[in-house]
């Protein structure tokens, strides 16, 4: 188990600033139809890592959006196989996780967090944000899926369970192939991008920034992107807890927090954007201005069609206990509130 670092987020002072300049300020049209903050400080705790599908909670931090809405964060830094339970036992306030077979078998067995923002996706058009990357040297054969056979391809710590089985499954099926006519290996991404440069493995399924490493060193070629394969697909999202549920003025905080962030996020790798995700990343800011930048939806909108897919492809593979519905996984008060104009 990775040992959590703590990072105790004080932002009353902060708070009490910008609640006092906002006051005077012009605020943007989405704010003007949303609950305004209050003063009150609230103490949540959230999970965080250093990678780029953070990035809003990074901003979120350093441009003062959660000191914005009265809110001081507490951020744990823990992958999601260990965030999920601690949301679903109300030990985490609201995190992040990725999509796969635990989420919703956490729900299905009782667990009381539910998805509320999306998070990070893969659209049409996209750069490669999630991709399958083969060797230089063999990229050219392995562009044939059915060469495939008997192989041995590196996914993250989720394997065949999560998004990235998922989008492998739907290569495969284009080459004839199913995830059993391969060798599945979970590798922390850095130790896969190790592997595929000794010839230990031929492919790998691969993120950002470790796919433009590999592309820019020469070792390794984009063979296959998740984008193009599986367009409109939900990779991540943000999940509340008991506590911000059956809170949603609170909720709501949090939410035009986050969304403030994602909007600043969106604008790309602006001077200041690379700044900020080169503190809590450690990436070199011109890696950052390289890579592709996943798409993270302004609105906080859900891909719930996607969700149904995935889970039917895990219960098929049987690796679900059974299918959760989105009445019973996504809560959507805290993005309609905004639409609405409720306040």
């Amino acid at each position: 188990m990775l040992n959590k670092r703590r990072l105790i987020i004080t932002a009353s002072l902060v708070a009490s600033l910008l609640w006092g300049a906002t006051a005077c300020a012009a605020t943007p049209p989405f704010a003007e139809k949303t609950a305004q903050p209050t003063e009150a400080s609230v103490h949540l705790k959230a999970n965080l890592q250093p990678y780029m599908g953070f990035a809003p909670f990074f901003i979120a931090q350093d441009e003062g959006y959660f000191a914005k809405y009265g809110i001081q964060v507490e951020f744990v830094e823990v992958p999601t196989a260990e965030a999920l339970p601690l949301l679903m036992q109300g030990e985490l306030d609201f995190g992040s996780a990725v999509i796969y077979t635990g989420l919703f078998n956490a729900i299905a067995r009782g667990g009381t967090a539910r998805l509320v923002l999306g998070q990070s996706q893969w659209n049409a058009g996209d750069c490669a944000s999630t991709a399958i990357v083969a060797r230089q040297d063999q990229a050219e054969k392995f562009r044939d899926v059915a060469a495939w056979k008997g192989l041995t391809l590196a996914t993250d710590s989720a394997g065949e369970q999560g998004m990235q089985g998922f989008f492998t499954s739907q290569v495969l099926a284009g080459g004839g192939l199913t995830l059993a006519e391969v060798n599945t290996s979970k590798m922390p991404p850095a130790s896969a991008v190790e592997a595929l440069q000794s010839g230990a493995i031929s492919l790998t399924v691969s993120v950002e920034p470790w796919i433009t490493r590999i592309v820019q060193s020469g070792q390794g070629e984009i063979i296959q992107s998740a984008a193009v394969v599986m367009p409109d697909s939900q990779y991540s999202a943000i999940l509340f807890s008991e506590r911000l549920l059956q809170s949603p003025e609170l909720g709501q905080r949090v939410t035009l927090a986050y969304l403030d962030a994602v909007r600043q996020y969106q604008a790309g790798p602006t001077e200041r954007n690379v700044a900020i995700l080169a503190k809590y990343t450690k990436l070199d800011p011109e890696l950052l201005k390289k890579m592709c930048w996943v798409t993270i939806p302004t609105d906080g909108s859900l891909k719930q069609d996607s969700l149904m897919a995935f889970q039917q492809w895990a219960f098929n593979q049987k690796l679900l206990d059974q299918i959760v519905t989105p009445d019973k996984f996504w809560d959507g008060r805290f993005i309609a509130d905004l639409s609405s104009g409720k306040k």
